[in-house]
């Protein structure tokens, strides 16, 4: 999104007509989630707007498969 368009309330809109289409396109639907970066505060309070309640916290933990590779190499007994 340009900078310009920022805090206008535009991602609340799109949001709201997709959680809409999803409930009369899936009327069986009964419980929706979505993720944000705990750091992305604007989204936080976006998805809050339109209904979303924070229920959990996750850790993301990465690493290179190639670098895994050689840490179980390295600890390993000889």
């Amino acid at each position: 999104m340009l900078a310009g368009h920022r805090g206008l309330g535009l991602g609340a809109v799109v949001k709201a007509a997709m959680l809409r289409l999803i409930s009369v396109e899936r009327p069986a639907t009964r419980r929706l989630v979505t993720s944000t970066a705990a750091e992305n505060v604007p989204a936080r309070r976006m998805n809050e707007r339109v209904g979303f309640e924070p229920v959990r916290t996750a850790i993301v933990v990465e690493i290179p498969a190639t670098d895994l590779a050689v840490r179980f190499r390295a600890a390993q007994p000889r």
